[in-house]
């Protein structure tokens, strides 16, 4: 079969995978480029894999045998996949327990305006409600929290990535998959998984004051948690804090960082074995009352010690 007649040869974006558990047919987000030539297949993931790897390329041949594609490496034998469907614009590619969708790829004439997305604040909703607010507080690392949906303030790493002109935005999260990003303007921002989806997100920018900023948290606090007779402490410099908050009195040494409306804060120590989340409600120069949201809720009084 010539492979050209065929149809298969361009560029695939791969976004949605179907399997089946028991009798009923789950659906999971995908995440896979497939760049295909007259006589190799490049594989392109831009988003995390199990073992840790990213933005990873491999090369393979390939051979077409009436409805197969079998795909061949030197690493390892020859995988064969069903083409269920092949068209101008889907091609599924199927295993015995999976099926894998595509959308085409063509290279866009004009590229949007380019994307900028580090220091800002937005929320992000379908066409019913706001999921989540999203505080990209950096290049590489982003909050997402909705408190009135109940979902917990949760750390990503995040990133832009280019092909064919489209711009990707990867969050590694297991909840939220790529998505094709477009810059209606620097303060709105339409996400798609695939150049036809009818489903779209929207990114819509908050406009927010920084509140506070870790030079007002310098020097140490002291106070008692809700716990009866439960003293912490809490003493802060540029970017490290020393506490003895949930370790039961034993004083370690962590990271922390401010939102940035300076209204929550988030501390890494290896004791904890996670993210402390904390709500900043009030702060004076003498004292501020904190909220631990996560992981276990909790409030309480510190003062600044003199």
């Amino acid at each position: 079969m010539n492979n050209s007649e065929h149809g298969i040869e361009g560029d695939w974006l791969g976004y949605k995978r179907t399997f089946m558990v028991d009798k009923d047919t789950m659906l999971d987000n995908f995440h896979l480029i497939l760049s295909i030539s007259k006589d190799s297949i490049k594989a392109i993931n831009f988003k995390f894999i199990a073992h840790g790897c990213r933005d990873s390329i491999s090369k393979s041949s390939y051979s077409l045998f009436g409805n197969s594609l079998i795909v061949s490496s030197d690493r390892k034998s020859p995988d064969t996949l069903g083409i269920d469907v092949l068209n101008e614009t889907t091609l599924i590619l199927s295993t015995s327990k999976s099926k894998h969708i595509y959308s085409r790829l063509v290279k866009l004439e004009t590229k949007s305006q380019k994307t900028e997305l580090g220091k800002k604040m937005f929320t992000i909703s379908d066409s019913t409600q706001i999921i989540d607010t999203i505080e990209f507080l950096d290049n590489s690392s982003l909050l997402t929290y909705n408190s009135k949906l109940g979902r917990p303030n949760q750390i990503f790493e995040w990133r832009v990535r280019n092909y064919l002109d489209y711009e990707f935005l990867i969050i590694d999260s297991q909840e939220m998959p790529v998505f094709l990003i477009d810059a209606i303007d620097t303060n709105h921002y339409e996400l798609k998984r695939n150049p036809d989806d009818n489903i779209e997100y929207n990114l819509n920018s908050i406009d927010f004051q920084e509140k506070l900023t870790p030079n007002m948290l310098f020097g140490k606090w002291i106070g008692k948690s809700n716990v009866p007779d439960t003293d912490i402490s809490f003493n802060f410099s540029t970017d490290s804090v020393q506490l003895d908050e949930l370790t039961g009195g034993l004083i370690v040494t962590g990271t922390y960082s401010l939102n940035l409306n300076g209204t929550k804060m988030f501390c890494f120590h290896k004791y904890a074995g996670e993210v402390i989340f904390y709500e900043i409600e009030k702060f004076r120069n003498d004292s501020m009352f904190l909220n631990r949201l996560e992981p276990i809720k909790d409030s309480f009084l510190l003062t600044r010690e003199n």
